[in-house]
Parts: C-alpha cells; structure tokens; sequence
C-alpha cells in the first residue's frame, strides 16, 4: 500500500486562503446575480458551485487542522527531545562547576596559606635596621608584593573578551570563592 505525504501546514494554508478567496468571489457574483435578476444567468449552477466551492473549502480546513496538529505535535516534540538533551547536560555542568569550586576555593585556601608563610619567611629572611623596622632586598619584596595581590580572575577574564551572562535569575546567580582547607 502507497502512503500519501501529509500536506504541509504551508500548503495546507495557501489552499484555505485560495479557496476562502474564490468562494467570497463566487458569492458576490451570485449575489450580484441574483440582485440583478436578468435572466441571462444561471442561478442555480452559481449556487451548486458555490455548495461545491464551500465543500472544498471545509475539506481544506480539515487539512489545515490536521496539518496544524501534527506541526505543533512534532514540535512539542523537538522540545521534548531538546529539554531532555538540556537536563542532561544541566545536570553535569553542576556536578562540574561544583567540582571547579571545590578545586578553585581549595586552591585559594593554599594560596593565602602560602602567602602568610612567605610572609612569615621573608620577615624571618629580611634584614634587621637599628630602628626596629627590616629591609626586605627586592627578591622578598617581589614575593611579598605577588602574595598581596588580589587573586580575584574576573577583571581580566573580561578584559580578556568574557562578559557576564544576563539571565532572568542572574541576581542571585553568583558565586563566592572562599579559601578553604581540608579539616585535619
């Protein structure tokens, strides 16, 4: 058995449009027809053309309906497919920003923990002056210098060409980075 392609919901408007067209044009004419009243037209097959015309018509708007129908089923599901595919990745863009955090505020916690010892280092390291104070030799200065940074990436990360994503929830959609330590 041959299967018939569905008309397309395109398609299936165009026709409803041409038949709505030609059957208000065949109503006028029948209408003008029978205002005139002349004799020389045939009521009667303007009327039958008119049924047949408004036949059509309802048939093509079954069509539509049909055509309708099955774009709004296929489409819901492309997003049936789509939200899946979403959730899924969702999901594992959490699980990894969680990781990345986890990484980023452990790595932090290391940082100022280094940072205070090579304090604690170049104090030792430094050279002591009459006056109480230390000369710190611009190796340890450097250091010292490097460690009082803020290590906060985001200013260069825009100027690097990134921008904040704006969303309908990006209010309460930031992060604190805070410097952790593994409890011993």
């Amino acid at each position: 058995m041959q299967t018939v392609e569905p008309i397309t919901l395109h398609a299936a408007r165009a026709r409803v449009a041409e038949l709505s067209a030609a059957k208000s044009s065949l109503e006028r004419a029948l209408n003008l027809a029978v205002a005139l009243n002349d004799g020389h037209t045939d009521l009667n097959e303007l009327n039958r053309a008119a049924h047949r015309l408004a036949n059509d018509l309802a048939a093509a708007e079954d069509v539509l309906r049909e055509a309708t129908e099955r774009e709004v089923a296929a489409e819901t599901q492309r997003n049936r497919a789509r939200f899946a595919e979403v959730t899924t990745e969702l999901r594992a863009a959490r699980a990894k920003f969680a990781e990345h955090y986890r990484e980023a505020a452990l790595a932090l916690g290391r940082w100022y923990s280094l940072g205070e010892e090579a304090g604690k280092l170049a104090t030792a390291l430094a050279n002591p002056l009459g006056n109480g104070g230390f000369y710190y030799p611009p190796d340890l200065k450097n250091v010292l210098a490097e460690a009082s940074e803020d290590p906060n990436p985001l200013p260069a990360m825009k100027d690097g060409g990134y921008s904040e994503l704006q969303t309908a929830a990006s209010w309460r959609r930031h992060a604190v980075i805070v410097p952790l330590k593994e409890k011993r």
